[in-house]
């Protein structure tokens, strides 16, 4: 019997100690694998743009070490740009390797972007844009947004040809992408209905109606998604209102008027 009460101590003893050794070896390839990663980002500013993006997705600890070295890509862009600094839709992306602007310009009635960003070889790329579909302005303080991929990215009305439906106002996010490609998609509110079936209803319906609150809360919908139609022949982006939260205020009504006093949507 103390024998084997002996052996099963052994036996215990063993397994902690194997088991602590592994503990302290995975642990040693972590620390190791932190600094490596640590000295890699002490020298991010060698990446460009997109690669930052991308290493900033692979943990919540390498996006924290990004944001801490923010600084130096962006004295870095201000060094090779500096006549764009007093824009004042400017905005700069959160990793500072890149910003973007627009404006509007008139007769005709079109909206500009621009996008710049640091590329190979610590130098700038710079994209513009130009949209002549009678774009408007949709919600109050509305700004260029950047996308989880990097992409600069804005909502705003404008005229498109949708099949079956002919020419008509839709909500578009305007985007310029890392790839230097320009897009303008059309917005839709996604939903389920009771016999499981997928719904889609143009967002601009919802903004005609004058529920900025609303509207805002869809386009901050938590379940977003680029689909292909087969019946209208396009692309739309699809925000599913099983991710929308309703604010307080989503009966609030606002109408956009432009220079006449006529709703703009």
């Amino acid at each position: 019997m103390k024998n084997s009460m002996y052996l099963i101590v052994v036996i215990i003893g063993l397994h902690y100690a194997l088991f602590h050794a592994m503990d302290q070896t995975l642990e040693n390839i972590k620390n190791k694998k932190l600094i490596v990663f640590e000295t890699i980002l002490n020298h991010i500013i060698i990446f460009n743009h997109k690669t930052v993006c991308s290493l900033a997705l692979v943990s919540k600890w390498s996006n924290k070490q990004i944001k801490n070295t923010d600084h130096r890509r962006k004295e870095r862009l201000k060094t090779i740009l500096s006549n764009h600094e007093n824009r004042i839709n400017l905005v700069w992306h959160i990793h500072g390797g890149a910003y973007a602007y627009m404006y509007y310009s008139a007769n005709p009635k079109t909206l500009t972007m621009n996008y710049i960003y640091l590329s190979k070889r610590n130098q700038a790329t710079h994209m513009t844009e130009r949209w002549a579909n009678d774009p408007h302005l949709m919600l109050k303080e509305h700004k260029i947004f950047f996308n989880r991929k990097g992409d600069a990215c804005y909502y705003a009305s404008g005229i498109m040809q949708i099949l079956g439906h002919g020419t008509r106002r839709e909500i578009i996010e305007y985007s310029l992408s890392i790839d230097n490609k320009s897009n303008a998609i059309r917005c839709v509110l996604g939903k389920t209905n009771e016999k499981k079936e997928f719904q889609t209803t143009s967002l601009a319906l919802i903004a005609k109606n004058s529920f900025p609150d609303l509207t805002q809360a869809i386009l901050n919908s938590s379940n977003q998604y680029e689909l292909s139609t087969p019946w209208h022949k396009d692309r739309i982006k699809v925000f599913h209102w099983d991710g929308v939260i309703i604010p307080q205020r989503y009966s609030n009504s606002l109408l956009y008027l432009d220079s006449q006093d006529k709703p703009i949507i």
